[in-house]
């Protein structure tokens, strides 16, 4: 079993979901979420083939459910999704991820916070 949190960003929306495997080659996904968009996917993705969770982005049935919600292009949820499955079923560790936004003037250097 795998859980994630994910903090979108600006939206301040918060989903949280619980992967885990679900008999045979199948994975059985939980999503709470204060998106309705993101609410909206988690019948159609509750139970999916664990080898789905591998499929390119246009084949992928997370971002193939993304898109019909009309998610925005950068919403970190589709991916935090994924490497739940991935960890739930086996197909990669558990990791944290991180991106980090600093914006920075014109003709001005970005600084790295340490």
């Amino acid at each position: 079993m795998a859980q994630v949190e994910i903090r979108a960003g600006v939206c301040g929306c918060v989903t949280r979901a619980t992967a885990e495997p679900s008999g045979g080659d199948l994975l059985r996904l939980h999503l709470e979420s204060t998106c309705g968009k993101v609410q909206q996917m988690a019948e159609e993705l509750a139970v999916m083939p664990l080898l789905a969770v591998l499929a390119p982005i246009p084949h992928n049935p997370v971002y193939q459910a993304a898109d019909r919600q009309k998610l925005h292009a950068s919403c970190p949820v589709p991916a935090g999704l994924l490497k739940a499955l991935e960890v739930a079923g086996g197909l990669a560790l558990p990791q944290d991820v991180q991106i980090s936004i600093q914006r920075c003037e014109e003709n001005e250097r970005c600084r790295r916070n340490p």
